[in-house]
């Protein structure tokens, strides 16, 4: 595969994966906003929707692995650095 097919997989690649960690970030906040009584109705109500299938760790284990979620040019095994 060509070096620049490689880059473009890894800018969208990470592109995505940024948006998802937004996506974490803000799904957070909002937990941290609410109630402890809100909190446990979401939970309920989502654990057989959308818990169930985009959610399979919990909010603080998700974050900490969606934080560190990113495609490397070694992950491509493309030379260089990352500039070219």
């Amino acid at each position: 595969m060509e070096t620049a097919t490689k880059q473009e997989i890894l800018d969208k690649t990470n592109a995505i994966l940024q948006e998802y960690k937004n996506l974490v970030m803000r799904l957070w906040d909002l937990y941290e906003e609410m109630d402890q009584e809100d909190t446990d109705l979401v939970n309920e109500v989502g654990a057989d929707k959308w818990f169930k299938y985009a959610f399979t760790l919990s909010l603080d284990e998700l974050w900490h692995e969606a934080g560190s979620w990113e495609l490397t040019r070694e992950d491509l095994k493309m030379e260089g650095n990352s500039n070219e």
